[in-house]
């Protein structure tokens, strides 16, 4: 498969960094992006910080690629796209793409085992744990989800999981996963 070496991921969760280190490897193994992919995975220090600036800078000339990963909590992404894009350095745009969440990282779960999310995933992954296992959802469990959920379900149920896949095969545009789910 073609492909960047290196990608460079920040999310803005503090259990993403693990979620999308375990998430790569599953891709990896399912044959769904090249096993010679690097993905270094970050944590994003906010939507509208000048840290982000400062944490690409320094990268300057090891990443092919940057994808930011972000949740907009229900409310307007064209906000939230605007306070990141006014982050990132003008010669790392043509690398950087962005992937809004309409709520949060939990609508990948709730695809990936068949569960609607509705406006609040978090709540609807909780109810749909109670039911089946007695468990309670807590942060922490994001990366065990990897072993749980369907790779083939959530591809064909949400866009900015077949995005995600496509930016790590590198078989877009800058702009095609924005302008796709904004």
């Amino acid at each position: 498969m073609g492909g960047y070496k290196r990608v460079l991921i920040l999310t803005e969760d503090k259990y993403g960094e693990s979620f999308f280190k375990k998430l790569c490897q599953k891709l990896k193994e399912h044959g769904l992006i090249s096993k010679q992919l690097h993905c270094d995975v970050k944590k994003l220090p906010g939507k509208c910080n000048s840290k982000t600036e400062r944490i690409l800078l320094a990268r300057e000339g090891l990443d092919d690629q940057i994808v930011i990963i972000a949740d907009a909590h229900g409310t307007n992404k064209k906000e939230v796209i605007a306070s990141l894009e006014g982050h990132i350095p003008k010669s790392f745009e043509k690398i950087t793409h962005l992937i809004i969440f309409d709520y949060c990282i939990e609508e990948w779960i709730c695809k990936g085992l068949g569960i609607k999310c509705g406006t609040d995933p978090v709540t609807e992954l909780d109810r749909h744990l109670r039911s089946t296992s007695g468990e309670k959802y807590e942060k922490y469990m994001l990366p065990s989800f990897l072993n749980r959920i369907d790779i083939n379900l959530l591809i064909n149920n949400d866009k900015n999981f077949k995005c995600f896949i496509r930016l790590l095969r590198h078989s877009v545009q800058k702009n095609h996963c924005r302008k796709e789910r904004v």
